[in-house]
């Protein structure tokens, strides 16, 4: 059933009346969930790790975007974070570091459809591993890892995407595929 809605309100009183009747795109407007960083905690409210945890129980249609609310805040890991779901995540010049003692990827992009703009990963065995679909690291920086700064592995090569946009790597930031 198509459905259609019309936004009416009355002048002077402010009041909405949202109108639905046949043929409208309605239903296809998108839900998007927006979680804050707004600290540079390793878990809890207002963590990066926390903003993950709430985007990864949003489902199917849902388009998850996680925001620092200030920019180059410092996120300081005790281990590292891995993702499977979609999501947009917007550092705002954040620099996300494990201290040189986490082994592992620092961001385990496990998951189809990740967005990662404007961070720098640093002091991890591997800065960034990339094995899900269709990933996109925009304006990021990543050095000083231990191993490899970016590792990307696929189990379908032919669909799989990792696209680096600007940026740097270096001092162990090197490209791995």
């Amino acid at each position: 059933m198509n459905i259609s809605a019309r936004i009416m309100f009355g002048v002077g009183l402010g009041l909405w009346l949202l109108v639905v009747t046949p043929g409208s795109a309605l239903a296809q407007i998108p839900y998007i969930h927006v979680m804050h960083v707004t600290n540079g905690n390793d878990s809890g409210p207002g963590s990066l790790r926390q903003a993950l945890l709430t985007a990864s129980t949003d489902g199917p249609g849902v388009t998850s975007y996680v925001r620092f609310d200030s920019p180059n805040i410092p996120v300081n890991l005790s281990s590292g974070l891995s993702f499977s779901t979609p999501v947009k995540i917007d550092g705002q010049g954040a620099t996300i570091t494990g201290g040189g003692t986490v082994t592992g990827p620092g961001l385990n992009v496990v998951g189809p459809g990740v967005w990662i703009e404007n961070v720098t990963v640093q002091g991890f065995d591997v800065g960034v591993k990339v094995s899900g679909q269709d990933a996109d690291l925009i304006d990021c920086t990543v050095r000083q890892n231990s191993t490899d700064g970016i590792q990307v592995e696929a189990a379908t090569p032919a669909v799989h995407t990792a696209t680096i946009i600007g940026g740097e790597a270096s001092n162990n930031g090197r490209y791995q595929q």
